[in-house]
């Protein structure tokens, strides 16, 4: 009988990188010979202050999403198909309480990746941190503190469970540092669940519906603004590339408001997403998973950061894991002697090397 593994990880809520890396790690255990959902703890959730929405309010939403009534709703109607389509989930948990009190029961629990460890997001729910977990393996599988600091409030709760995790790895070196700090006990450094697809297999997920942008070339801009705004200066960016190789803009966003003409596209998911790196002639992000796609794709790109000192180190963690960090420009830097020239031979070597080294670290963590 095969063992049974329960993920934790952010996997519905309305972001591309998010979706597309609780299916990969779930995708990539499966393929293991493990049988493998996705705990649908939705979050955030009333603990974390959302309001559950009135009748009229949620007969409304429910009209909307029936028949697409804004690109919005598109957009709703796209992620409802992905979850649908690849996610295995587990019954629903509406809150940390319900989480304890009726906990799921698997053989091997994972926290994920994505930022779950983020204390401005989570601020107290230990539910990522497997708190619910009553008996069984707990695994960190590439979660990310996203910052190379832990607030004070946090430091107890987070050195509580951290201790009672099995096998414990992260996404990034600063987490590296800070679970030696908390607990003094050494961690791995692992790939995002993305990189651990090829391009070839996530192919075959962007194939499950049409490319309408297949056999186009344009500069795909893809920025993030909950860790900070780059548009004024993202602009410089994307207009010197625009100049030089002279395609036009594609965005989620219009930016015309900071001087940028661009095409604004609308009702996408996670599936158009991937339409949209795999096609792309050049990438301007600001976004982790932007700078991972570009690379896992063999994109040429670009990728803002604030600056080196930004407690957010994610990107820059990510570029010099690839030997990329001629890649990152800061929102200050002279835009005008950007080199739009990109080798990808050193990256792909350190790609293979490093999914040999992630799905070690699962097999191993998986089996002890």
């Amino acid at each position: 009988m095969k063992k049974s593994v329960g993920i934790i990880t952010m996997h519905k809520i309305y972001n591309f990188g998010s979706a597309l890396q609780a299916y990969a790690l779930m995708r990539v255990i499966c393929d293991l010979g493990y049988e493998t959902e996705l705990i649908d703890y939705q979050f955030p959730n009333a603990y974390h202050g959302v309001r559950k929405k009135n009748f009229i309010k949620r007969l409304k939403n429910w009209i909307g999403r029936r028949l697409s009534l804004t690109q919005g709703f598109a957009t709703l109607n796209a992620y409802d198909r992905y979850w649908k389509s690849f996610f295995c989930l587990s019954v629903p948990y509406t809150s940390p309480k319900m989480l304890k009190e009726n906990p799921p029961r698997y053989d091997v629990y994972v926290t994920g990746s994505d930022q779950v460890w983020n204390t401005d997001y989570t601020k107290d729910d230990s539910s990522f941190l497997l708190a619910f977990v009553k008996d069984g393996k707990k695994i960190a599988y590439a979660p990310s503190f996203s910052k190379s600091t832990l607030d004070d409030r946090y430091v107890d709760m987070f050195k509580t469970y951290l201790s009672q995790y099995d096998s414990l790895s992260v996404r990034e070196e600063s987490g590296v540092e800070l679970i030696r700090n908390l607990i003094q006990r050494e961690s791995s450094v692992v790939l995002d669940p993305t990189l651990l697809l090829t391009r070839d297999e996530w192919n075959k997920v962007a194939d499950t519906e049409e490319d309408h942008y297949k056999g186009r070339r344009y500069i795909f801009l893809y920025i993030q603004k909950y860790s900070f705004d780059p548009s004024e200066s993202i602009v410089k960016l994307v207009k010197t590339v625009k100049e030089r190789l002279g395609l036009p803009v594609v965005s989620f966003g219009s930016m015309e408001h900071v001087g940028l003409s661009c095409e604004v596209v609308n009702g996408v998911g996670p599936i158009q997403f991937l339409h949209l790196v795999r096609n792309a002639s050049y990438i301007v992000t600001a976004s982790f998973h932007g700078t991972a796609f570009a690379i896992n794709y063999g994109i040429p790109f670009s990728s803002m950061i604030k600056s080196e000192s930004f407690n957010d180190d994610r990107q820059m963690s990510l570029m010099s894991m690839f030997k990329m960090s001629d890649r990152m420009v800061r929102m200050d830097d002279d835009m005008t002697s950007l080199n739009l020239s990109v080798s990808f031979d050193r990256a792909n070597e350190l790609l293979s090397y490093w999914r040999q080294q992630s799905k070690e670290y699962l097999i191993n963590s998986l089996k002890k």
